[in-house]
C-alpha cells in the first residue's frame, strides 16, 4: 500500500480530484485517507468498486464513485 502514497486521484474524465496521502487499515477495510485540491481531507473505502485502474507510470488512481468524497 506505501507505493499508493502521493498518486493523483483523478475521475471517470480524468479530473484531477486531489492525492493519496495515506492507507489506513480500518474496521471494514483499508481507507485511502484523500486531501483535495481544496486541500480538505477525506477517507474513502479502498475497494474495487470505488477505485479502478492504477497507472503507477503516470502517478494516477481512478476513483469510480465521487461521491464517496462528500
Amino acid at each position: 500500500m506505501e507505493d499508493l502514497k502521493g498518486l493523483e486521484v483523478i475521475d471517470r474524465e480524468g479530473k484531477a480530484l486531489g492525492h493519496i496521502v495515506a492507507v489506513t487499515e480500518g474496521g471494514g477495510g483499508n481507507l485511502a485517507e484523500i486531501k483535495l485540491l481544496s486541500g480538505a481531507m477525506r477517507l474513502a473505502p479502498f475497494r474495487n468498486e470505488f477505485f479502478g485502474d492504477v497507472n503507477l507510470e503516470k502517478g494516477q488512481i481512478m476513483l469510480l464513485e465521487n461521491w464517496v468524497l462528500e
